[in-house]
This record gives structure tokens, sequence and C-alpha cells, in this order.
């Protein structure tokens, strides 16, 4: 049986604490414990949903009675409510920390030119007969922001059934599928033999399509090799040589922009380097195609905000921060497009390179991972 907390009620009734065995003590609000009961009155117990609003919550609630008994935290408050909470969830979700938030997320790695793809490359075969294996490979898109996979086979098409493993297309003006090989008069650049400098993709689009799938049909032309490089880690370096720069990127709004197909006209003002209030990285948006003309940025400050750009943008030209592969016909690789920069270099006029593209979201796959890991409260 597991060691139980000891529980004492704090500040005139306002907040308890809960002192556990290893010597850890961690301190909750009532408000906030009674935000978040889990005894049926509270929560549906078939699909977990809150049954009150916070307005119904009375805001100088105090803690009456509370004690651990079941592997639960039980609690009557001053309004005559009662409710419990899982011990184990509680420890999970602690709020009583001192530190403050890393500027990325210690959950995950970046890296540079030095990770070597194998790392992040899984089997096809495997993932759809093993839910561990896919959740690994599945994690490695989360953590690094970019898998690869071989042995899809070279069907058209296929990549759906890659993204039913954890998720939905998300359809845009490109289509649910769309095709990656040179036209005669293209609606996008990426649609020619010329090489791509790493970008993010649909930073015009508001939301962005947060994965992107890149299956390979055919690749016998010289040349063409995929190239990604870690945008967090591109933003790091930056903050690292010019917080001054980091922080206009993060301050302001640049301008995206696409009307190229004739059909769409799509407009976005969002910040090339987007940070929670609590300063830890969300996304960067990197697409010098797409760039607008700016108008959120004050006029004082707009020649510094093009040094700032330029800057970033150099960095994510380094060679030594790029990973670069070549994608084997049936093979594909899935970017974490708020984080990875996806580009190629250009390939022969002679052969064939032709790729197979969709969109996918984030919040499904990590819905996937976490209900195969049983970890889904």
């Amino acid at each position: 049986m597991p060691s139980l907390p000891a529980v004492k009620i704090i500040e005139d009734r306002q907040a308890l604490a809960l002192n556990w065995p290893d010597g850890k003590i961690h301190r909750y609000h009532g408000i906030w414990l009674r935000d978040n009961g889990q005894d049926s009155s509270s929560r549906d117990p078939n699909n977990g949903q809150k049954k009150f609003s916070v307005a119904d919550l009375t805001l100088d609630l105090e803690i009456v009675s509370a004690k651990v008994a079941d592997n639960r935290l039980q609690i009557e408050f001053s309004d005559s409510t009662e409710t419990w909470l899982d011990l184990e969830w509680l420890k999970q979700h602690h709020y009583d920390r001192t530190e403050h938030p890393k500027l990325i997320n210690q959950a995950l790695v970046t890296w540079d030119g030095e990770l070597d793809p194998s790392t992040v490359t899984g089997r096809y075969s495997l993932i759809t007969q093993s839910k561990p294996a896919l959740a690994e490979w599945l994690k490695w898109i989360a953590v690094y922001g970019f898998a690869i996979l071989k042995d899809v086979s070279d069907q058209p098409g296929k990549l759906f059934d890659v993204v039913d493993l954890f998720g939905f297309v998300r359809e845009t003006n490109y289509g649910r599928l769309f095709e990656v090989r040179s036209e005669a008069n293209p609606v996008n650049l990426a649609y020619t033999r010329d090489g791509l400098d790493p970008h993010t993709d649909n930073p015009y689009r508001d939301p962005v399509p947060t994965l992107q799938i890149l299956h390979c049909i055919e690749n016998d032309a010289n040349g063409g090799e995929s190239v990604v490089v870690d945008g967090f880690t591109c933003a790091n370096i930056l903050g690292q040589e010019s917080p001054a720069h980091f922080d206009l990127l993060r301050r302001h709004s640049a301008s995206f922009e696409y009307q190229g197909d004739g059909t769409s006209s799509l407009h976005a003002c969002r910040p090339i380097i987007e940070v929670s209030p609590e300063g830890q990285l969300l996304a960067v948006r990197v697409n010098n195609r797409s760039s607008g003309p700016l108008t959120g940025v004050p006029y004082e400050n707009v020649p510094e905000f093009y040094a700032a750009h330029a800057h970033f943008a150099e960095i994510t030209r380094r060679p030594e921060l790029a990973v670069q592969f070549r994608l084997a016909q049936g093979e594909l690789f899935i970017v974490d497009n708020t984080r990875v920069l996806h580009g190629r270099r250009e390939y022969s006029e002679t052969g064939s390179r032709w790729f197979q593209g969709a969109y996918a979201d984030k919040d499904s796959l990590q819905s996937t991972i976490r209900m195969i890991e049983g970890n889904n409260r």
C-alpha cells in the first residue's frame, strides 16, 4: 500500500497542505479544490465534464474538514458542499512551485545538426501492429517535433492510413491531399524544382495546421534532400545573441498572406515568435514567401524589427543547425508545424520527385498517446 500524505488546513481555512512521506509539501487553495472536485455531483461520471460554472463558486470558500481515505482527499466546505480528489491526480496536477517555467518546455528535446535522423525513425509495419510502438513513434513527434516512417508503401493516398492511426486530416484550400511536384504555373513555390529555405507552412492561416505529413511516392531525381531545423533551438539562440531582437519578434505581430490560387485570400497577423504569458515558447512562424506588409509594428520600431527578423532568418539558415535526409520511395515524415521548419534542396530536371502532403493537428496526436498509455484523466 502506498504511503499516504498528512493533511493540514492552513491560511485561515482558505487552503490546505499535503505533506508527502518523501518530504514534499504541496499546497492547494480551497476554491481550486472545489473547482476540481471529482465527485459525481461535480463531474459527469461518464464523460468527466464539469457540471457547474466558475460563476457558481463561493469565492471566500473555507475548508471545514479534510482527511485522506481510500487514496482520496475528502473535503467538506463552508458552503455545505463536499467533494473528493484522487491523491495521484493531485500529485500530478500540483501547482505549488517556486521555479519559473523555462523558455523551452522541459518535456521537449531541442536539437541541431548533430541529431541522427535514425533516432526518430520508425517502421509502418511495427506501429500498425503494436500500440506501444505507435505511442513511442508519436512521442518522437511530440518531443522532437518530427519523425520519419519507413516502409509505408508508395501507394498514392497511403498517408491517410498513417493519419488515421492518431487523428484526422485538416482540410485546407489545398485539399485533403496535395501534390508536391514541379508544375508549369505553380500556385505555390513548393511546386517547383527550386530549393526551399526552412519554413513553417500556412502562417497566413488562423489557426495554422499544427502537423504536416509529406509522403514520398517517387524520388529518383538528383538532389531534393529534405531539411529540418528546430525552430525552438533557433529562437533560443536568438534570445542569447540578442535579447532585444527576441523581444521585438515576441511583442509585435508580423503579417502573412496568401492568394496565389485565385480562390483564396488568407491573411493573419501573429508574432514570429509566440511566447506564453508565463514565458514559455509556444510557436514560431517562419515563411518569407508568405510575408505581408508590416502594419502592427510601431513606426519607430520598424527598422529594428527588420533587423531582428533578418537575424532570426539567418539563424534558421545556419548549416550546423540543419538535419538533412533523403526520403526513399514509400517513406514519409511528419513535422510539428508550430515548431520545426522544413525545406528541401534544389533537384534536377531529370528524374522524378513526387511527394504527397496533408495536414493534421497535434491535439489528436497527443490524445492518442495519452489513451494508449492510460494517462487520460
